[in-house]
């Protein structure tokens, strides 16, 4: 820095400086062109992936919300849950409120949905989680399981479910929905 300092102090150019640092040299600067992207294009790649299921197969990818408490527990959640699928082009099916396990189970299985997502407050989730989930891959052990909820905040019991997938504010919905589509059980 001093070398530099006296030089510019004794009337060189920037170009000279530059020039003279340079001049041992030779080394080159690489630059990287940045590959442009539209955001869309990443959306829209998994839509075809979800269109050509339809076309393969003749059903849709489906979602299947189960909805547990009370409205004011559930709605955002359900409401994050089905914007989250749909932007990929799923298939959303109503929202249905839990009852029972068995019953809950059964029409699930009589839907035919690939993905299943849990609302409720993260509270709540211990009640239910747990239990269905696990009656759920009994009965299908394809089936997505997710848990609509940060993972960090919630009870150990419900990590520990057979759960696949956690969908909540700041998640990486692209990611997510490519390894939901990555599932064989899924895409067939």
């Amino acid at each position: 820095m001093e070398l530099l300092t006296d030089a510019s102090i004794a009337g060189a150019t920037l170009g000279e400086i530059n020039e003279s640092l340079h001049k041992n040299s030779k080394q080159s600067i690489d630059i990287k062109p940045v590959k442009t992207v539209r955001i869309p294009e990443i959306f829209e790649t998994i839509r075809k992936a979800v269109d050509k299921h339809k076309s393969k197969t003749g059903e849709s990818l489906k979602v299947y919300i189960i909805n547990s408490g009370k409205v004011s527990q559930y709605k955002p959640r359900a409401d994050f849950a089905s914007g989250f699928f749909g932007v990929g082009g799923f298939e959303i099916l109503p929202g249905s409120d839990f009852k029972s396990i068995d019953k809950t189970v059964k029409d699930i299985l009589d839907s035919k949905a690939q993905v299943v997502v849990f609302c409720s407050s993260d509270d709540n989730y211990p009640e239910i989680v747990p239990a269905l989930s696990k009656a759920l891959k009994k009965e299908n052990p394809d089936i997505i399981t997710v848990v609509a909820g940060n993972p960090k905040k919630l009870d150990e019991s419900v990590k520990q479910a057979a759960v696949d997938e956690y969908i909540y504010m700041g998640v990486d919905v692209c990611k997510t929905l490519v390894r939901i589509l990555k599932h064989p059980e899924v895409i067939s």
